[in-house]
């Protein structure tokens, strides 16, 4: 699978959520989650509040994850 070109990893978060319209192609960005309870969390909300889509999410690259021991 290719990049999103919405795809722009933060350093701190291992995740990035994206949002697919369903009648456009590409994905757009809704948020970051540090973990994967507040990934879980984000996903319901943003399911409950968005029009018929997509919810999608990508697990970014290690040395973007917060650190060992850093507050969340």
């Amino acid at each position: 699978m290719s990049r999103p070109k919405a795809y722009d990893p933060v350093e701190g978060y291992r995740y990035q959520l994206f949002y697919k319209h369903s009648e456009v192609r590409e994905l757009d960005h809704l948020d970051y989650a540090k973990d994967q309870t507040e990934l879980f969390y984000l996903l319901e909300e943003y399911h409950l509040c968005m029009t018929p889509g997509t919810l999608r999410y990508l697990q970014l690259p290690k040395q973007y994850w917060p650190k060992e021991g850093e507050p969340t």
